[in-house]
């Protein structure tokens, strides 16, 4: 089937739709015919998709993953609106992070989180020049701030239910875990 017709971006809006639904109310599914029944379309129709519940779920991953790579770009120096940018995505596809939280997915927030690893830890370099232990530190740090963000992006979702008016403040949380993260590892003193 062309990928390109109309029919077939259509079908495909309705899985992703299902998909975001399902995981949002907790009533997943594995069996095509009951996902299809519920997607609007044809077990045959979906089908032609993907191979199974499974491939659609992590089809739905990736293109959510690959969304925001585009959304982002390359520019990691501003953090404050890094992370503005994270949760205005997250709000748009409230659906699919609701469920996904439920249901104790944090593989899209650990993806992305992955991807600032890098200028992360340029910049905390900086913090460590002469210091024999700094591959360590950074790593610490760096693992340190990843469930610092996590525990602020989950409060963010459970507690203020995604609001859009409480981004600003949830990334400002963010921003000051990244640029006092270093400090905060020294204070804990990891046998340092």
């Amino acid at each position: 089937m062309n990928t390109q017709d109309l029919r077939y971006l259509k079908s495909e809006k309705k899985i992703q739709d299902t998909i975001d639904t399902m995981l949002a109310t907790g009533k997943i599914t594995t069996n095509v015919t009951d996902f299809s029944k519920q997607a609007g379309i044809y077990t045959s129709t979906f089908y032609d998709h993907y191979n199974d519940i499974v491939d659609a779920y992590i089809a739905r991953n990736e293109q959510l993953i690959k969304e925001l790579e585009e959304y982002l770009g390359d520019d990691y120096q501003d953090l404050e609106l890094f992370f503005y940018k994270i949760f205005i995505f997250i709000d748009k596809h409230k659906l699919y992070f609701q469920g996904a939280r439920k249901n104790g997915n944090y593989v899209f927030f650990k993806a992305f989180m992955l991807n600032l690893k890098k200028p992360m830890l340029d910049k905390w370099s900086r913090y460590y020049l002469n210091d024999a232990n700094k591959n360590l530190r950074l790593e610490r740090a760096y693992h340190n701030f990843c469930f610092e963000a996590t525990c602020v992006y989950d409060y963010w979702q459970k507690t203020d239910d995604c609001r859009p008016d409480k981004i600003g403040t949830y990334t400002k949380h963010i921003v000051y875990l990244a640029d006092t993260a270093c400090q905060r590892v020294d204070r804990q003193g990891w046998g340092f």
